[in-house]
């Protein structure tokens, strides 16, 4: 995958979470792409807020939001 795609992926990933921020698997995905563009500290970030989504859902005792 080259800098163009990696950059793209992103900006995707990006707009979906703005769109579905409770999703956790846009998360998970947005913290893996910040990561191969080399965007660590965005990761860890991202990383968080997934963590943040997951431990949500267990409290509510929802695994999955529904679509």
């Amino acid at each position: 995958m080259n800098s163009g795609d990696k950059n793209e992926a992103v900006q995707h990933l990006e707009a979906a979470a703005r769109l579905e921020p409770n999703v956790d698997y846009i998360a998970y995905q947005l913290q893996a792409a910040y990561r191969k563009a080399g965007r660590t500290s965005d990761a860890d970030k991202e990383l968080q807020v997934y963590r943040e989504i997951k431990a949500q859902q267990r409290e509510k005792g929802n695994p999955q939001p529904k679509q």
